[in-house]
């Protein structure tokens, strides 16, 4: 009798683990994305596109979105080119009296939410946002990414928008009361280079995270795969609200890129607090199609490869240090209402340069050329095999500091007609913004002058010059009236201001007022006077010197500042199959002689051992076979040009 109860058991068992079994499998062919057992990381190489701004500033509309989209599917997705960005105001209304700093011209939906404007995204109509956009683009194998702002708008503040509750789809509701724009808005910390533009919101009020939530969750619902969220980092950042995006963001069923821009002031220190939040983060202010711009990458394209920051841990996946879009092609003017229309300025060689440069140093390639107008020397740049290959796949990304350069080049000085032959270096200061835990942060302290004027001061001395003054700057009390003092007393208390010795009108600001160059990354300008947070500090006990628009404190170096030619450099990486990539490039503004030893590569890529006569070497832009000479490789390289080598040792 026992042993048929047990066998009547065993049959219950076994026909319960048939059912179970049955469910399994149905639920697992009604959802075929859940079988995979790993699921691709997120940006698991640097993300390759195309973003509007450098062609059609904010101006662009649907049509010309979508026909250059079109072109990007037939000849740069093959490349893996795939990401296309509707870059910043694409919710502002194309009329009289709109620029980008305009106010009162936005399409905002009743929640406060900005819209494309309908007449230049006719598709967007009824409610529909950017859904019909991106199912075009998708259709062409393709992802859609777009350009957002900080916070909330100003238009929503003034109108006091109620905020949304995307969990019961009616006013958001907490503490007995309904909430609006007002209640979230912080208005003094205003987008410094967009002040009628974006505020942050409260992200400690759970009306200031709902907000965020709405907006993250209508962009997947349109079929968003990218965001390009501005003004959050570098002098503007707001690490509160990059932290809860990014945890928004990995909540969603909808995988989405997110990248943060500009980077005006950023280090490696900073940098940490937010790669492993994002998938790729600015370490510049906006790159333009000058020299000068290019140039200006070298040394924070070094910091941060040094930082091991290239390919670091992030949202879902990895991040990516980002030098800015490639300005090639067919382009327009920063800032301007109007179209593309006029070719890029950088020479053939200077184009090479920050193309070979962004890959060495794995970049996020975004061209930002019109692509309806695509010539072919451009077109074979962005698709030259080995710097795609380099900027995918290649390993040890480094910049190589053993190289020498034969000066057979004089410079002439246009204003004293003199030839200059030597380089001489000067110690400068540079004051830059750094997180505030970072030690190198602490070294303020107050010296008195008299009884009514004191000045904060670095450590006293810095540089070779034993002699040289400290670096100081003079405080001074916020002078209100009675009115504004009512309104900025909690806020101001115990704040400085602080000014050079020159100008008391002018103040030190902790963010630009407007985007900057990157050959403008000089953080703190001086500027005007006024009661905005970006120019309030306070000092602490402990020596840091904190900005109360940021968060973040201020910390000087002192640098060697070149004066005369601008020198040359090398970067080193090595490839999936055992190749090794060397570029050389050349900043000076004459033809120069640049080689480097093979024996002194072995110091930079551990466990190589190189016997040079035993290397075949190719250079990329001649396409020739170049023989190793004495263990040494050598070229002669143009004018802000760079020689680009692969290199096979046995």
């Amino acid at each position: 009798m026992g042993s048929m109860n047990i066998m009547k058991i065993n049959n219950v068992v076994f026909t319960s683990l048939c059912f179970l079994f049955l469910v399994l499998v149905l639920l697992l062919l009604q959802n075929p994305t859940r079988v995979s057992a790993k699921e691709p990381k997120q940006a698991s190489s640097p993300p390759r596109g195309w973003n509007s701004y450098d062609s059609f500033c904010w101006t662009i509309s649907e049509e010309e979105f979508l026909q250059n989209a079109e072109i990007i599917s037939k000849r740069l997705l093959p490349h893996k080119y795939k990401y296309v960005v509707v870059d910043y105001l694409w919710y502002r209304r194309k009329v009289k009296g709109a620029y980008p700093d305009s106010l009162g011209f936005d399409v905002i939906d009743e929640w406060g939410r900005m819209a494309p404007d309908p007449k230049r995204w006719p598709s967007s109509k009824g409610g529909k946002g950017f859904t019909k956009v991106a199912k075009e683009v998708h259709r062409m194998g393709l992802k859609f990414g777009i350009h957002v702002m900080r916070g909330i708008s100003t238009q929503a503040v003034n109108a006091n928008t109620p905020i949304l509750d995307i969990n019961t789809g009616r006013v958001y509701e907490e503490f007995g009361r309904k909430w609006n724009a007002k209640d979230i808005g912080i208005k003094e910390r205003a987008c410094a280079w967009m002040p009628n533009g974006f505020m942050s919101v409260d992200t400690k009020l759970g009306a200031g995270r709902a907000f965020l939530r709405s907006l993250y969750q209508q962009y997947a619902e349109w079929g968003v795969d990218f965001v390009k969220h501005d003004c959050v980092f570098g002098d503007d950042l707001d690490i509160n609200e990059i932290t809860y995006v990014s945890e928004v963001l990995k909540q969603l069923d909808r995988p989405i890129v997110y990248s943060l821009s500009p980077g005006t002031g950023v280090t490696p220190s900073m940098a940490k607090d937010v790669s492993g939040l994002v998938n790729m983060y600015r370490i510049t202010g906006d790159d333009w199609d000058t020299w000068g711009d290019v140039a200006a990458h070298f040394n924070i394209t070094r910091d941060f490869s040094t930082a091991n920051m290239i390919g670091a841990k992030g949202l879902s996946g990895k991040s990516w240090p980002d030098l800015d879009m490639l300005p090639l092609g067919w382009l327009t003017d920063p800032g301007s209402n109007e179209g593309p229309h006029r070719t890029s300025r950088l020479l053939p060689d200077e184009q090479r340069t920050q193309m070979t440069l962004w890959s060495m140093a794995k970049s996020p390639l975004m061209f930002g050329g019109d692509v309806r107008r695509l010539d072919g020397a451009t077109y074979n740049l962005l698709t030259n095999p080995t710097l795609l290959e380099i900027n995918s796949f290649s390993l040890n990304n480094m910049e190589f500091p053993y190289i020498t350069s034969t000066k057979n080049f004089k410079s002439l000085d246009s204003q004293s007609g003199r030839y200059l032959t030597d380089v001489s270096t000067s110690d400068t200061h540079v004051l830059s913004l750094t997180s505030c835990t970072n030690s190198k942060a602490i070294g303020w302290s107050i010296k008195a002058l008299d009884q009514d004027l004191e000045q904060i001061c670095w450590k006293e001395h810095l540089g070779s010059n034993k002699h040289q003054e400290p670096f100081c700057l003079y405080k001074k009390e916020p002078q209100f009236s009675s009115d504004e003092w009512m309104s900025h007393k909690q806020q101001y208390q115990g704040k400085l201001q602080l000014f050079a010795t020159d100008r008391m009108d002018f103040c030190l600001g902790g963010s630009p007022n407007q985007k900057l160059t990157s050959k403008e990354l000089k953080s703190g300008a001086f500027v005007p006077c006024r009661w905005h947070t970006n120019q309030m500090w306070e000092l602490s006990v402990n020596g840091t010197l904190a900005n109360s628009y940021s968060g973040l404190c201020a910390t000087v170096n002192s640098i060697k500042a070149e004066v005369g030619p601008g020198g040359t450099r090398s970067w080193i990486a090595t490839g999936r199959k055992g190749e090794i990539y060397v570029a050389f490039f050349n900043l000076n503004p004459e033809r120069t002689v640049i080689s480097a030893k093979i024996s002194d590569m072995a110091k930079v890529l551990p466990g190589k051992n190189f016997n040079g006569n035993s290397c075949q070497c190719k250079e990329v832009w001649s396409g020739k076979d170049i023989r190793v000479r004495k263990q040494t490789i050598s070229r002669g390289v143009k004018a802000h040009g760079c020689a680009l080598f692969v290199l096979k040792c046995k």
